[in-house]
């Protein structure tokens, strides 16, 4: 349900996961077996002792574009992008839950199912680290109220 919060333990029942992933396997994202979908998880607010290497630039450009990072140690030949890059043409569902911080606790916010803009597919770096980042058009905008609450600085 759009704007409802959810753990990734209930987001991966409810995709249909054959089994939950344990959470340091998972990380931002996760793709699944079968290749129907890739929940994309972010944490808004960094923390000041998140580690420099996984302070991903992750946020809003508008209420209905995203722009977003991969995991580390990517390029845009790596497999998992690849497939992100090429889910319009596979069908992959690309659901994005929103946690504003880690101060919040654990569950996150179901924000919208996201499409990827393929020419918006750029390798970059995070603390001198390869990354993939992505433009996503949202294909339904975040409500307003809860768009200024998760972009509003804590």
């Amino acid at each position: 349900v759009l704007y409802n919060k959810y753990s990734r333990k209930d987001v991966f029942r409810i995709l249909n996961w054959d089994q939950n992933p344990l959470a340091q396997n998972v990380g931002g994202y996760m793709i699944s077996s079968n290749k129907k979908n890739c929940a994309i998880y972010v944490n808004y607010h960094k923390s000041d002792d998140t580690a420099d290497s996984i302070k991903y630039l992750d946020g809003f450009i508008d209420n209905s574009t995203f722009k977003w990072m991969s995991k580390n140690n990517r390029y845009l030949t790596s497999p998992d992008v690849a497939a992100i890059s090429n889910s319009k043409v596979t069908n992959m569902r690309l659901p994005l839950f929103i946690n504003k911080s880690k101060n919040e606790g654990n569950d996150l916010y179901y924000i919208g199912d996201l499409s990827p803009i393929l020419n918006e597919f750029k390798e970059s770096e995070i603390d001198g680290k390869p990354v993939v980042t992505v433009i996503f058009k949202l294909n339904k905008p975040v409500e307003e109220n809860l768009y200024n609450y998760l972009t509003a600085n804590i």
